[in-house]
């Protein structure tokens, strides 16, 4: 479960250095820390849902290998509360919006609001499904 968190969240390297780098207008490296932030939030928030879903398992059968933590919790179900408080913070955390690709539509729009230049080649980029390393690619 450690790694699997780790190396989500190593994504987000690539992206900071994609909007650095291909990023267009004056702002680029606001967008930069401006969606790194906004990235980490979500990490946060994810990394507290980890920590308790880990807090719900006996303190002597406490484990990060998710193969362990499901057989525990096939044989002793969750109670619905615990439930209802871990699974919004997991489903945000690690994206209610597919964080996995780091370039969702909403991220690009984000990023395009705040720093498109007026360019006409890259105008309709904010009302597709296009990610942002395309959009960066196209547009640069």
């Amino acid at each position: 479960m450690f790694f699997f968190y780790f190396f989500h969240e190593l994504a987000l390297v690539p992206t900071f250095i994609m909007i650095g780098v291909w990023g267009r207008g004056d702002s680029k490296n606001y967008a930069t820390f401006q969606i790194t932030l906004y990235l980490s939030l979500g990490a946060l928030i994810a990394l507290i849902g980890l920590i308790a879903l880990y807090l719900q398992l006996p303190v002597d059968q406490r484990t990060f290998d998710i193969r362990e933590i499901t057989d525990y919790f096939r044989a002793n179900p969750m109670s619905n509360s615990a439930q209802h408080f871990i699974f919004p913070l997991l489903m945000f955390g690690f994206g209610f919006w597919s964080r996995s690709g780091r370039s969702t539509p909403g991220h690009a729009r984000l990023w395009l609001r705040a720093h498109r230049d007026g360019d006409a080649s890259c105008g309709g980029a904010e009302k597709s499904s296009v990610s942002l390393a395309s959009f960066a690619w196209r547009c640069r």
